[in-house]
C-alpha cells in the first residue's frame, strides 16, 4: 500500500483524517511567485451509480491559515449532473469552480480556476 507524503504545514493527523485513504490520482502542488498554478491530468468522469458531475477535489494549504480547507470542487460545464438543483445548492467557496474546457494549441483542453485566499 502506498501512502501520500504530507505536505509541508499540514499536520500528520489532520491529513491521515481527511484526505489519505481511498483514492488515487492525488498530488500536491506550490503556486509561483505571481500566485499562479498549473495542473495538468485527465478529466474525470462520474462516479459509477451516482448523479453527481465529474469533479476534481480541492483543499488549499495557505500559509498562516492553519490545516488544510477545502474549496468547491473543480467541475465542468456541460457536464452530466450538473443541473440547476446542483448549482444551487455549490457553496461557492473560495471562487466559482465550475469551468469550461476550451482546446488548447498542443491539441488538449484547458480550462482556468481562479481561486480566492483566505486573507
Amino acid at each position: 500500500m502506498s501512502t501520500t507524503p504530507t505536505p509541508p504545514g499540514c499536520s500528520r493527523r489532520w491529513f491521515r483524517e481527511r484526505l489519505e485513504p481511498p483514492g488515487r490520482l492525488r498530488g500536491w502542488l506550490n503556486t509561483g511567485a505571481d500566485g499562479r498554478y498549473r495542473v495538468e491530468t485527465i478529466k474525470p468522469g462520474p462516479y459509477p451509480g451516482r448523479t453527481d458531475p465529474a469533479h476534481i477535489h480541492l483543499f488549499l494549504l495557505q500559509p498562516g491559515a492553519g490545516d488544510p480547507y477545502w474549496i468547491d470542487d473543480v467541475v465542468f460545464a456541460g457536464e452530466f449532473g450538473l443541473t440547476p438543483e446542483y448549482r444551487r445548492q455549490r457553496s461557492v467557496r473560495r471562487g466559482n469552480g465550475i469551468v469550461t474546457l476550451r482546446p488548447d494549441l498542443a491539441g488538449g483542453v484547458r480550462a482556468v480556476r481562479d481561486i480566492i485566499l483566505l486573507r
